[in-house]
């Protein structure tokens, strides 16, 4: 038996060329995060793998995703089969990938949802007026101080 590093490897089937292993230390991923950037920056390739990662340990994990890209990880890397079961909110870029339809009024239980238990999630936002992710974002950040204090 060998010593438990704290470093996993992905499944086989979700893995990419050279990306079995997270190019930063662990701890990083246990704390909240952001990764901010201009678009083509690489944002989404650089957090694909610590994405998959966490979800692979059953972390909870939320990613707000404007463009509407991040739905294929509920298919595997071939897209033959399931990938990871999270829970879809809002709009992306393949139209039957929304498990749960939302609109800027949807903030508060949208928050609860998330709040409320282990659910990893994507929040698609492709389509949408600044305005109306605003008025979600004010509506969900509502929920959380309400549950917060």
């Amino acid at each position: 038996m060998g010593v438990d590093t704290g470093v996993r490897e992905l499944p086989e089937y979700r893995r990419g060329a050279g990306m079995s292993q997270l190019p930063f230390p662990r701890k990083i991923l246990n704390q909240h995060s952001a990764t901010l950037g201009k678009t083509g920056a690489g944002k989404s390739s650089a957090l694909r793998v610590s994405v998959e990662q966490l979800l692979t340990e059953k972390k909870r994990v939320v990613i707000i995703d404007p463009k509407g890209d991040w739905w294929g990880l509920k298919s595997s890397a071939d897209g033959k089969g399931p990938g990871f079961p999270v829970i879809t909110f809002g709009n992306f870029k393949n139209d039957q990938a929304s498990d749960v339809p939302i609109n800027e009024y949807s903030g508060r239980n949208v928050a609860e949802l998330i709040a409320s238990g282990n659910r990893p999630c994507i929040i698609g936002f492709r389509g949408w007026m600044p305005g109306q992710m605003m008025t979600l974002r004010r509506r969900c950040s509502t929920k959380t101080k309400a549950n917060c204090s």
